[in-house]
């Protein structure tokens, strides 16, 4: 480890991280390694007075039917939009994962002729759709630079699935930038986000997931595999992507300064290895922790960005598929598992929590999986449960990270803009089906529903900024 991780690390264990207090999210990427500075005020939701347990909809014909999925606790729509303004085709765009930066929101689209929309998120109640980027494949993340003047789509070659009704090899349709293979990530420069243009395209690599941070001033892109690109726009076309350097991956990755030492620190799995890296050197990451089978590799992992009651946070879980016998059922549900890693180099499972139910029925693909993750700088952590929806529980005191509290949960209803056909996006037609979800700066939750639009929504418990 180094000097500077293990000072910083002395200085809170010998504070103990003095307990009880939160950094607000206003807290600059730069942070001192000096515990008290970090935790400024605390933020912790009130115990729902409803009994969660049972209330979700599991064992019923009706999958398809969105009047038959209104439960919801804790969580409402604020605002919400079908992009029917934008995408005039007769079928939705299956959007999949979410990502907010400032007042501006990009949403990823399954959908072969659709890459990702940007909307302004500015006035809550009234998400505005600005535009859309093209695509011919099978888009899973859309992913925007810190000052919200880049997108990267990542994609998929959708022939590698025929059921998806789709077909194209990622590149976009005006420039077509062509590749030898068609996994790729497209960059477009999107300062003016109503009139996006293409910068350029990398192929070669993985783009299940990605994920960007800018360090010492340099952009990077980080994708599951996880090969670490370094991104300059100004390089032109051809040249705006180069690889510095690559760890092992599999399924996805997550960057954010440790909110301890205020270093670049990637969170990654590849099989049933979980690592966490330093690299704030991104040509030479620096392995803090790998661990085994003791460990098993999660699919997804998000950190808060701030100490939460003392400690630094990792929550990670992993996606259930299951083959068309359904063979998954309630014996063995899904997990969320809650980290410790104020020391990066020993994290510690604090509790799991999944979803409360006292009995999951058998699916089929990935039904009644859980998906991507956010956390809030103050404990609030949010699962896409596909359908399921979306929920919250808190982790915002260290006896709520070893008893999580479930907040809340939303399952989108609107109507979708036509009958979706069942080829569409999943193998599951399913509705509501939720990829992923983000908080902004405010504590609005924004996610996306793949058959029936874009949702705001706003927490009972309260927003924070």
């Amino acid at each position: 480890m180094s000097r500077g991780w293990t000072v910083a690390l002395a200085l809170v264990l010998l504070t103990g991280g003095l307990a009880g207090c939160i950094g607000t999210d206003e807290t600059p990427a730069s942070q001192t390694p000096d515990a008290e500075e970090a935790n400024e005020t605390a933020f912790v939701p009130p115990e729902p007075e409803e009994n969660l347990t049972g209330m979700l909809p599991v064992d019923h014909p009706d999958h398809q039917n969105p009047d038959a999925h209104t439960q919801g606790v804790g969580l409402s729509v604020a605002g919400h939009t079908d992009f029917s303004d934008l995408y005039g085709t007769d079928d939705q765009a299956g959007w999949t994962e979410v990502d907010i930066q400032g007042h501006l929101a990009a949403v990823a689209s399954y959908k072969d002729d659709v890459g990702a929309a940007l909307v302004d998120i500015s006035d809550p109640r009234n998400p505005d759709p600005l535009s859309l980027v093209p695509s011919t494949g099978v888009d899973q993340d859309a992913r925007l630079s810190e000052d919200a003047g880049i997108l990267f789509v990542s994609c998929q070659p959708s022939e590698r699935n025929d059921a998806m009704g789709a077909a194209g090899d990622c590149t976009t349709d005006e420039p077509n930038p062509g590749s030898d293979r068609s996994d790729g990530i497209v960059a477009y420069d999107v300062s003016d986000p109503e009139n996006p243009e293409f910068v350029d395209f990398v192929s070669g690599v993985n783009t299940h997931n990605i994920w960007t941070h800018t360090i010492d001033g340099e952009l990077y892109v980080f994708t599951n595999g996880v090969e670490i690109l370094r991104f300059d726009a100004s390089a032109g076309e051809g040249e705006a992507f180069e690889q510095v350097a690559e760890v092992p991956g599999g399924h996805d990755a997550f960057v954010d300064e440790h909110p301890i030492t205020g270093e670049p620190t990637l969170y990654t799995t590849s099989g049933n290895t979980f690592a966490i890296f330093d690299v704030s050197d991104p040509e030479q990451p620096e392995v803090l922790t790998e661990k085994g089978p003791e460990i098993t590799g999660w699919h997804e992992q998000t950190a808060s960005s701030q100490l939460v009651d003392g400690r630094a946070l990792l929550v990670v879980g992993g996606e259930v598929f299951a083959d068309p016998a359904g063979t998954m059922d309630g014996s063995d549900p899904p997990m969320i598992t809650v980290l410790n890693v104020t020391d990066p180099t020993e994290p510690e499972v604090l509790s799991q929590w999944t979803l409360p139910v006292e009995d999951l029925p058998g699916w089929t693909n990935y039904r009644w999986s859980p998906h991507n993750i956010d956390v809030t700088p103050h404990g609030q952590v949010a699962i896409a449960w596909n359908h399921a929806g979306i929920w919250v529980f808190d982790v915002s005191t260290q006896e709520r990270q070893e008893d999580p509290v479930t907040l809340g949960f939303y399952q989108p209803h609107e109507q979708p803009v036509t009958q979706v056909p069942t080829f569409k996006a999943t193998g599951d037609p399913s509705i509501p089906r939720v990829w992923g979800g983000m908080f902004d700066h405010h504590g609005y939750l924004v996610t996306a529903d793949m058959y029936t639009g874009f949702y705001v929504l706003e927490p009972r418990w309260g927003l924070y900024g």
